[in-house]
This record gives C-alpha cells, sequence and structure tokens, in this order.
C-alpha cells in the first residue's frame, strides 16, 4: 500500500483517487460521528474492530503522506478523523456475540 502511494502521490492519475477511497470513506464516516450526524455506537456495531483493522493496515501510507515535502511542513492532519475513529473503536470495542446474547429479549407483540 505504502508503496503504491508513494509512486502515485501528487499524481493527477485516477488511480491514486480509486487507490484512496477506503481511508477517505473512513475519514468521513468519522467527521459524521464527530458532528453527531451518525451515532459512534451505530458505527462501532455496524463496523467495530474493522475499522482498527483498516486504520492498522493503512497506517503506513497514512505516515507516509504526513512527512513533510520539500516546501512544506509536515502535515499531521492527514487521515486524523480516521486514526480518531481507529483509536475510538480500539478503546471501547463492540461487544461480543456472546454477550449481546445474553442482554434481554425485546418483547414484541404480534398483533
Amino acid at each position: 500500500m505504502r508503496a503504491a502511494i508513494k509512486a502515485n502521490l501528487n499524481s493527477p492519475d485516477p488511480r491514486y483517487m480509486m487507490l484512496t477511497t477506503e481511508p477517505n470513506y473512513y475519514e468521513d464516516l468519522a467527521i459524521l460521528c464527530q458532528h453527531k450526524a451518525i451515532d459512534l455506537s451505530i458505527v462501532r456495531d455496524a463496523w467495530g474492530d474493522s475499522i482498527t483493522e483498516r486504520w492498522n493496515h493503512w497506517r503506513p501510507a497514512i505516515e507516509l503522506l504526513r512527512r513533510p515535502k520539500p516546501t512544506d511542513r509536515r502535515d499531521d492532519q492527514v487521515y486524523e478523523h480516521f486514526e480518531w475513529l481507529a483509536g475510538e473503536m480500539k478503546r471501547k470495542p463492540r461487544k461480543s456475540l456472546s454477550a449481546w446474547l445474553k442482554e434481554p429479549a425485546f418483547d414484541i407483540a404480534f398483533d
């Protein structure tokens, strides 16, 4: 992943946009959570550990993107929201299936 990012960095090639689709998706999801457009508990229940796993996968490439450019300074804001979301998922993981099954069932009346 890191090599692909490095090879296409600052390239107008549409493949670079396709390559960054996944981290952009998680970045947008995190921003929605931070602004309370989506409840974090819903994201935790739906995606859970997979967000942390994907962050760990993308971290080396993101660290490359955060490196200072020759004419610029280090940019720690690259995918900062995705990083925050992964931290939230790690901080409070979703319940295991066995824990979920132990919760009281809903009483649903069918008429």
